[in-house]
């Protein structure tokens, strides 16, 4: 773009003008006379001069600014500010930097710029032009040239024009003339591709079909329309209503619908039947797909797995069939391209139909779960569907293609491999034939390969195609499945029960080792032979048979499933008593019968001694009984005249008895006061089982309340201060509960030290275990842990009588308390700083 020679002219005097204008306003104001009129003449004939030239300069589309020497700004037109969206603030203050900062910053190549305007101004007489772009896509052309006064460079003057609209036209038409000549070729190659994926798609040996929303087909390959048994021209366009029985074609739909609604793909296994009739079951495997357009729809894939051998049968019955459906689908293609090429009007909708074509079945490849592949003739990978290849392999179908295929095997099962793949390479297809390949990260692919020969229009062999599904976790299942067995075997081998398997007549098919042990019949005598010769007593055969027929005839279990105690014969012919347990399990169309038998002689001796011991224990218990009655009688009877007879010899021998007599006579009350004491004591003691009541719903805080009523004067006298929170309501004997209370306060009041207040703290709750804590805490004396288990032994005490009374029974009581209702106590403990006593309890007793 080139300036016009009047505003090039308009500019290069625009500093000059402003200068002379500058000095006439100076003469102005301080001239005078006429040679300030005719100042004033000559510098209102300027102003108009440059109103006249700054109108011109305005009225140009293009931005225009003018640089002094320095590149300093000296005038621009409004054009240049509003293309290059400079600020006013910049604009006001004519700020060089600013500005030039703000112009880089909105450039894709700002460096460029700055270089081309260092070179310009080097070289100050060279004009120049480029094309600028900037970031938000606009496009502006630039030209500069010197600005001349006489012959002497003052400054340069820059034009730019937007040309954003007129590139985006010139592009739009390259690309249109680009497109235009490109189609021809495009439209080939589509061809080309649609011919080949046509043909990976119809030599797949499993079926595809590709059903649009409402459920019908839009495309089958050969192997679909064999194995549904009706030509594509029928199926295409009808859904499977039209051609299975109501409730199959009920379920296809269902699941069909699933994939819709979800897009999730699904794995169904269904039962089929053809148009001959024929049953089939089938595993479905059905993903979504959905076009450029928005329209969904069903990829499925079918594999038949009714039995593998008719499978095999009816795959090389359909061969011949299926090379004869390629040939004809080939000729159809042939007559279809031949239309193509004479409807040249209808190019533009063919190629659109073509791409839509060659994108479907690419997709249809890709979204496939099973890997598709093809190789040729020298077993050199020359097709992989990407995802399947990733998901198997964990390598990008580009990493793997031009490579044989037993780059990606063990040498032993290369050499397997290769043999396998030559067969085919002779037109012997196979079909679930398993391999082991390798991954990329080095760990064994189990994959079942199927495979057809591909020839070419000579009849030459020039490669093979397929599919290979990864069935790594069905083949790690089975090694687990087997290793599980293995694994029972061997835990029924080392079993301490006798395992024995019978079949429905009562033949052994099964005897383990301790059966050996326990019958006294080798494993090799006893499989075969029936259970009534070796097993069971003659008079108990005809009851063992009865209930085994019942079985088998009605499928009663009566006495299967339980646990038994009977008799057992052995291999001398002595009968010993055993647990059995004999349950029945189906085994294809017939029964087995397991036995799990143990040997439990010993066990019944212990039985009968524990019977024995038991009958020795009540008698043990009422002799208890009876000597708690003497205790309670008979020996605290003397204990009473003893002390009786004493206060009277005090009362009436008076001032007579000496003062050691008095003292002695005091001993001996004492003496039968504390052996009263240690009686009452024991007789608590036994009477924790003895005299024990029935549990029932028992208020903790009430039994509290009446321990400290019993105890109101020692908490009275010792002005001791309890506390409680949380006690809750638990099932118990509630004279024993009033009594453990009774003795664990008791012995907070009584240990406390001397001039201290006692504090008492009583708590309950749940541990995590399940039981009711309940917890009694002082800060009184406390005493060495190592005691913690000895002052609940009868009589121990761990302070002397003058210290503190008592006869050291009150803790061995609350112990046999604790463990009548099924619990525990214990305690902690610190010289000096109190106990704590903890009691557990189950939530529910037991009376």
């Amino acid at each position: 773009m080139a300036l016009s020679p009047q505003i090039y002219l308009i500019l290069a005097l625009l500093p000059v003008l402003a200068g002379l204008a500058y000095w006439v306003g100076h003469r102005r104001a301080s001239g005078s006379g006429n040679s300030g009129e005719a100042g004033a003449k000559r510098l209102e004939n300027t102003e108009k001069t440059l109103s006249l030239l700054r109108a011109t300069l305005e009225s140009t589309a293009d931005g225009i600014l003018v640089v002094d020497s320095q590149g300093r700004m000296v005038s621009f037109n409004e054009n240049f500010l509003n293309m290059w969206r400079i600020p006013e603030d910049i604009r006001l203050k004519r700020d060089d930097q600013a500005a030039l900062s703000f112009v880089l910053d909105q450039l894709r190549n700002p460096e460029e710029f700055l270089e081309k305007v260092k070179v310009l101004y080097s070289r100050s007489e060279e004009k120049s032009y480029d094309i600028l772009h900037f970031k938000d896509g606009r496009v502006f052309e630039r030209f500069s040239r010197p600005q001349m006064l006489g012959k002497s460079v003052v400054g340069r003057v820059w034009s730019f024009r937007d040309v954003t609209e007129l590139k985006k036209t010139t592009t739009s038409l390259e690309s249109l003339h680009r497109e235009i000549r490109e189609r021809g070729k495009v439209e080939a190659a589509l061809q080309a591709s649609k011919d080949y994926l046509d043909k990976i798609i119809n030599t797949i040996a499993d079926p595809i079909f590709v059903k649009d929303r409402r459920h019908r087909w839009v495309l089958l390959n050969d192997a679909c329309c064999q194995f549904i048994g009706h030509p594509r021209e029928v199926l295409i366009g009808k859904s499977d209503h039209e051609f299975f029985p109501p409730k199959e074609a009920e379920v296809f739909w269902e699941k069909d619908e699933e994939v819709f609604q979800s897009g999730r793909e699904n794995l169904n296994e269904e039962s089929f039947t053809d148009a001959k009739g024929v049953t089939h079951y089938i595993l479905t495997r059905k993903s979504l797909y959905t076009d450029a357009d928005g329209a969904s729809f069903i990829v499925g894939t079918i594999r038949d797995i009714t039995l593998r051998r008719q499978a095999e049968l009816a795959l090389l019955k359909a061969r011949d069939e299926l090379e004869q459906r390629v040939q004809e689908r080939t000729l159809e293609l042939s007559r279809a391209n031949e239309e193509l090429r004479k409807g040249i009007l209808d190019r533009s909708r063919a190629e659109e139909e073509l791409k839509r074509s060659e994108k479907q079945y690419r997709d249809l490849v890709e979204t496939s779960h099973d890997l598709i592949w093809s190789v040729d003739a020298e077993g050199r990978w020359t097709f992989l569907n990407r995802k399947a290849a990733r998901r198997i392999y964990g390598y990008d179908p580009e990493e793997m293609l031009g490579r044989p295929f037993t780059d990606f095997e063990s040498p032993e099962q290369a050499a397997k491999d290769l043999e396998v793949f030559g067969k085919v390479k002779e037109g012997q297809p196979f079909f679930q034939y398993e391999t082991i390949h390798v991954r990329k990260d080095g760990q064994p692919v189990y994959l079942s390969y199927n495979a057809i020969v591909i020839r070419d229009e000579a009849g030459k062999v020039i490669g093979t195609t397929g599919t290979a599904t990864d069935v790594t976790a069905r083949r790690l299942a089975e090694e687990k499945l087997k290793e599980s067995e293995e694994r029972i075997r061997t835990i029924v081998d080392h079993a301490l029960d006798a395992v024995v398997v019978i079949d429905a007549e009562g033949r052994i098919v099964y005897w383990n080792p301790q059966a050996e042990k326990i019958f006294g019949w080798s494993t090799l005598e006893a499989m075969g032979r029936k259970d009534t010769e070796l097993l069971i007593p003659p008079r108990f055969h005809e009851l063992y048979l009865k209930i085994r027929r019942r079985f088998l005839r009605t499928g009663q279990e009566g006495m299967l499933n339980r646990l038994v105690q009977t008799v057992a014969r052995h291999s001398d012919g002595s009968e010993f008593p055993v647990e059995i347990t004999v349950s029945p399990l189906r085994w294809g169309n017939d029964f087995l019968f397991s036995a799990f038998i143990r040997d439990i002689t010993e066990r019944k001796k212990a039985e009968e001694d524990i019977r024995r011991k038991t009958l020795e224990l009540a008698r043990s218990n009422t002799e208890l009984q009876d000597f708690a009655y003497v205790a309670s009688h008979d020996l605290q009877e003397p204990l009473h005249k003893i002390i009786a007879f004493g206060d009277r010899l005090k009362l009436h021998a008076g001032g007579g008895i000496g003062e050691k007599a008095l003292d002695s006579l005091e001993r001996i009350q004492k003496a039968a006061l504390r052996m009263r004491q240690l009686i009452d004591d024991l007789l608590q003691y036994a009477r924790v089982t003895t005299r024990a009541k029935p549990f029932e719903k028992v208020e903790l805080e009430s039994v509290l309340k009446e321990a400290l009523n019993v105890l109101e004067w020692r908490v009275s006298e010792t002005d001791a201060q309890i506390r409680w929170e949380g006690l809750t309501d638990l099932q118990a004997d509630r004279s024993q509960m009033l009594q453990l209370f009774q003795n664990l306060l008791g012995n907070a009041l009584k240990f406390h030290a001397p001039g201290s207040v006692p504090q008492v703290r009583v708590s309950s709750g749940v541990s995590e275990q399940g039981f009711l804590e309940i917890v009694v805490e002082d800060q009184g004396v406390g005493f060495d842990a190592k005691f913690a288990e000895v002052i609940f032994k009868p009589f121990q005490r761990l302070h002397g009588r003058q210290e503190y009374e008592g006869t050291g029974m009150g803790l061995a009581i609350c112990q046999k308390i604790v463990q009548r209702h099924g619990g525990s106590i214990s305690v902690q403990s610190e010289l000096g700083k109190g106990a704590r006593f903890t009691i557990r309890l189950p939530k529910e007793g037991d009376s």
